[in-house]
């Protein structure tokens, strides 16, 4: 009788997984709109100014320069943002080893331009541990922030990133 319960109720538990499946691509939709609006957004809203600015002749003259290099600056930033969501959208970066990888790669390329030396230490073998995509996300923004955080604050001649796995 048991067995023929839980056969019985294997398509509602079917359609509540799936129900929550649809949930979940929802609020990660939601997610990638609300970064491409606020991050993409600003940005090109900003550019597009400095763009009008360029075509001033009297203000071109007097900060022409100034004016191309926030311009480049910002669509290297904005290229970097565009690298992030496209690196949280791809399921196959959903492993705790993936976000190691990108942190670090993250952390040596912003350093790279600051007088901060940037230290890395790895756990050898990570646990093979699968990461829900917002969760990746929100953990390498943590991580980003802690980053910007130090080189705009801390005035620290090195900064050491380390990623461990402790208690599970």
């Amino acid at each position: 009788l048991e067995q023929q319960r839980l056969v019985e109720q294997e398509p509602a538990r079917r359609a509540q997984e799936h129900l929550e499946h649809q949930r979940e691509l929802e609020r990660e939709r939601a997610r990638i709109a609300q970064d491409l609006h606020d991050d993409l957004g600003a940005s090109l809203t900003q550019m597009a100014w400095l763009g009008e600015a360029v075509n001033q002749p009297d203000l071109f003259a007097r900060e022409g320069p100034s004016l191309l290099r926030q311009i480049a600056d910002k669509s290297r930033v904005m290229v970097r943002s565009i690298d992030e969501i496209v690196w949280a959208l791809n399921p196959r970066n959903d492993s705790l080893d993936q976000l190691a990888t990108y942190v670090c790669q993250f952390a040596e390329q912003f350093f790279r331009s600051t007088p901060t030396r940037c230290r890395l230490e790895v756990q050898e073998s990570l646990p093979d541990e699968v990461l829900k995509s917002d969760l990746r996300h929100n953990l390498f923004l943590l991580c980003k922030e802690a980053m910007q955080n130090v080189a705009k604050h801390a005035h620290a001649s090195e900064v050491w990133v380390r990623i461990h796995v402790q208690d599970g």
